[in-house]
């Protein structure tokens, strides 16, 4: 696409995506983005998030995403970014 990611697969509607809700691949490395429908996203908020993605690591066949991106229907300060 446009922003140079290839082979994304959207894995919010299958279950079980370990807090991935899509995966694509950019020069060789597996980014990940998790979607948040919230009224307001905090720092407490992003550290609850990556713990849960932490206690939820997909199994050893899945790779671990180099890059994990929180795209929210809120606005997020630019300290927190």
């Amino acid at each position: 696409g446009r922003e140079g990611y290839e082979r994304p697969e959207h894995l919010g509607a299958a279950g079980s995506e370990q807090g991935r809700d899509i995966v694509a691949w950019r020069d060789g490395e597996q980014w990940a983005f998790q979607c948040k429908r919230v009224q307001s996203f905090t720092a407490a908020t992003a550290r609850t998030e990556i713990q849960k993605l932490f206690a939820e690591l997909p199994p050893r066949d899945i790779p671990i995403p180099q890059h994990y991106v929180f795209i929210a229907s809120c606005r997020i300060s630019s300290d927190l970014r």
